[in-house]
Order: structure tokens, then C-alpha cells, then sequence
């Protein structure tokens, strides 16, 4: 078995690493729920999905996850900051994680679906300078996780998914479990936070 994706420094083929790349996703998902749900945002839902693909006789594992937040994204101004301050919530949440537990910074290693949604929401803002309306979400969005309620949060929430939310690994195959908007936003009110904080 090996990772279909490593993070710098590890070894994709050692069942550790698989932990912990399980735990990174999980905060990622976590992070982008949480700062969605201080900015006001409902929380429909977690997914957590495994990916087992075999490839050239190698059994290759993929840990996936999305956070589906409401209301639908709306076209005004504000609703688009927020957007993009929600897609870059979930590649900071997982680089401070790592640096956390000794593992290189993956700054650089932001998922493509979040890239490419910070980068509608600058377009359909029709920002004037659109690297630093992208600039001033990474900005707002480590400031809301540095908040000592968001990042309890992300960490609650994260540890939950984890412990609960992986779907067992059956080849090949996608596996999905899903965690309930409702189960989310009560750990979340558990640690302290509230909507629109």
C-alpha cells in the first residue's frame, strides 16, 4: 500500500504516514468549517472519503475530504472575502498542524480546489488588484485561526472527524462517511463559538 500523495519528508508507502496524512485532511475540512461557520456560515456537512486504487499491481490510497457550507455562495463583495477567506482557511489550518508536529511546512502544497476557488471568488469580485484581494483573504484567515475559540474549534472538530469519520478502506473502491452539519456546529458551540463571531 502507498500513499497516491506525500507530504515533503515522508515516506508514502509506511502505514504511518497514512495516519497522519488522515489527520492532516481532517483538519483541513475542519479549518475550512470552522472559519465558514465564525463568518456566519451554516455547516450542511463533512465528507471523508478513501480513494483505493491499484495501480500497476501497487495498492495506492487517496484521503480526500469537503466541507459543504450555507448559505450558497452569494455574488456581492463580502460574501466573495469570505469566500476566499474560507478557501485558504483549510491549507493554513493543515501547514500550522504539520509545523506542529515536527513535519515540514507544506505552504506550497495548497489543494487545487482551493486555489481555484480563491482565484473565482478574486475574478468574480472583480477585484482591482486581484493577488492582494487573495493576499488580504490568507491574511483574515490566519488571523481567524489564530483566535484561541476558531483554532479550539478546528482542533475539536478535527479530532471528531478523525476518530469517527474515516470510512473503512475496502479495494478498490471510493469510500465516503459523512459527519452532519447539526453534529459539527454543536462541537463547534462546545468550544466557545459562535456564528458571525
Amino acid at each position: 500500500m502507498k500513499l497516491n500523495r506525500s507530504l515533503p519528508g515522508m515516506d508514502g508507502s509506511d502505514p504511518k504516514w497514512a495516519e497522519v496524512e488522515k489527520q492532516n485532511v481532517t483538519f483541513h475540512e475542519a479549518a475550512h468549517a470552522t472559519v465558514g461557520f465564525a463568518l456566519g456560515r451554516g455547516i450542511v456537512s463533512i465528507r471523508l472519503t478513501i480513494l483505493c486504487e491499484i495501480e500497476d499491481g501497487l495498492e495506492l490510497l487517496s484521503f480526500l475530504g469537503a466541507a459543504q457550507l450555507s448559505p450558497p455562495l452569494e455574488t456581492s463583495g463580502a460574501s466573495l472575502f469570505d469566500y476566499a477567506t474560507i478557501a485558504a482557511a483549510g491549507q493554513i489550518a493543515e501547514a500550522r498542524r504539520c509545523r506542529a508536529i515536527g513535519l515540514p511546512d507544506n505552504s506550497a502544497r495548497m489543494a487545487r480546489d482551493d486555489r481555484a476557488n480563491m482565484k473565482r471568488a478574486a475574478d468574480w469580485a472583480d477585484a482591482p488588484d486581484p493577488k492582494l484581494f487573495l493576499r488580504l483573504a490568507r491574511r483574515r484567515a490566519t488571523w481567524l485561526l489564530e483566535n484561541p475559540f476558531v483554532w479550539s474549534g478546528v482542533c475539536d472538530l478535527a479530532r471528531a472527524l478523525h476518530e469517527g469519520y474515516w470510512p473503512a478502506a475496502d479495494w478498490p473502491g471510493v469510500n465516503v462517511k459523512a459527519m452532519s452539519g447539526d453534529e459539527a456546529e454543536v462541537i463547534l458551540r462546545r468550544a466557545g463559538l459562535r456564528p458571525s463571531f
